[in-house]
């Protein structure tokens, strides 16, 4: 990727808990995918993270 802030979103995809967008560089066409998720799922995977490092058992 070049760093251009030259940046568009080609397709965007929702799901039942997150969004999935496929994004281009303008100058470069370099392509990569970004998955948006909800404050809420986000504090919840920190932590389980945390957990984890502390070692607890996994909760699966």
């Amino acid at each position: 990727m070049c760093g251009s802030d030259n940046i568009t979103t080609v397709d965007s995809r929702s799901d039942h808990d997150s969004i999935t967008r496929r994004k281009k560089c303008l100058v470069c066409n370099y392509r990569w995918s970004t998955i948006e998720i909800d404050k809420d799922q986000w504090h919840s995977a920190l932590q389980i993270k945390e957990e984890r490092k502390r070692g607890r058992p996994k909760d699966d």
